[in-house]
């Protein structure tokens, strides 16, 4: 039998230990991550980046930790692809979480240099210009000159586009590109700055209700599959419990909705307290019953003496 509600918080491996053995559903476990983040609690074994779901404390760190992985080669996920195809998916994964400094880095690394220097401006400026003197070192000395010219110029570094050209030969050019850079018509290398990044503001309102709106629309395409647990998770990861509990009760779900509520300190609904309490009963379980009956609005009043007069009072509900 479930433990009923005590005095002190229910530690969540009791629940986690019994529920486990006797009651599968798919992506139980995320469960019980999302009921220990909310609660503000770790689970042993700590982040598992390869969950199904993640609460949105911790959806962003553990996201970034999936994409080092792949990009280092340690990911169990997609071992045989080649490490270009894994530095892709992990820059795709830092795009998502808006991490596009990564993105850019990785990006490089596979070899798209080109689609990095161009997200690169809305990291900053300087970064840009990083990026793109680091792609000129990595073209070839043998390469048309014709390719690098426009980075060079760009990053402020025409005086070396000027002495590549004269190493070429190319002495009307360089002539054309020292008179541009004479009368100062050229970029010129950004200095570094020293003053902190500005705080970031607060998300706004309008952001939050995004976040929630995509979970609601996941939650009801899980629940239209028929996996009400996989809906209510939706919810526990942007901490709407209320909503999560909601689901389980309209499934059916009678247990999983009782833990809920217990572990989160939220109400029990009536009804699924009688259902305990009635199943508890048929397995000649009085006792069990009786607690449960007590967590009922009308349960001392009404509940436990209809219990004790349908078994002849016995002893633990005198």
């Amino acid at each position: 039998t479930l433990p009923a509600a005590q005095t002190r918080p229910v530690p969540i491996q009791v629940y986690q230990k019994i529920l486990t053995f006797f009651l599968y559903r798919q992506g139980l476990e995320d469960f019980w991550g999302l009921i220990a983040n909310i609660r503000g609690e770790m689970l042993p074994g700590g982040m598992n980046t390869h969950r199904g779901f993640f609460h949105e404390r911790e959806l962003i760190a553990c996201q970034k930790s999936k994409a080092l992985e792949l990009a280092s080669g340690r990911s169990k996920i997609g071992i045989g692809s080649k490490q270009e195809e894994r530095l892709q998916k992990a820059a795709q994964i830092m795009l998502r979480v808006g991490d596009l400094r990564s993105y850019c880095r990785f990006m490089a690394q596979a070899g798209h240099w080109e689609r990095a220097i161009c997200i690169a401006p809305a990291v900053s400026l300087k970064f840009w210009q990083e990026l793109s003197s680091e792609y000129v070192e990595t073209l070839s000395a043998e390469a048309d000159i014709q390719e690098a010219a426009p980075f060079l110029l760009s990053t402020g570094r025409s005086s070396a586009l000027v002495d590549s050209f004269i190493g070429r030969g190319d002495l009307d050019h360089a002539f054309v590109v020292a008179k541009a850079e004479c009368d100062q018509l050229l970029p010129t290398q950004l200095s570094g700055s020293n003053q902190p990044p500005a705080p970031k503001p607060p998300p706004s309102d309008d952001a939050r209700a995004k976040l929630e709106d995509v979970a609601s629309v996941l939650a009801r395409r899980h629940a239209e599959m028929g996996e009400p647990l996989l809906a209510a998770m939706c919810h526990l990861a942007v901490s709407k419990s209320t909503r999560a509990l909601s689901f389980l009760s309209r499934a059916h779900e009678v247990v999983l909705a009782y833990v809920l509520a217990d572990l989160l300190e939220l109400p029990k609904d009536p009804l699924l307290l009688k259902f305990l309490a009635m199943s508890a009963e048929h397995d000649e379980l009085y006792d069990v019953a009786a607690e449960y009956l007590l967590q009922h609005p009308q349960g001392p009043d009404m509940h436990i003496p209809l219990l004790a007069a349908r078994h002849g009072y016995p002893e633990s509900l005198r």
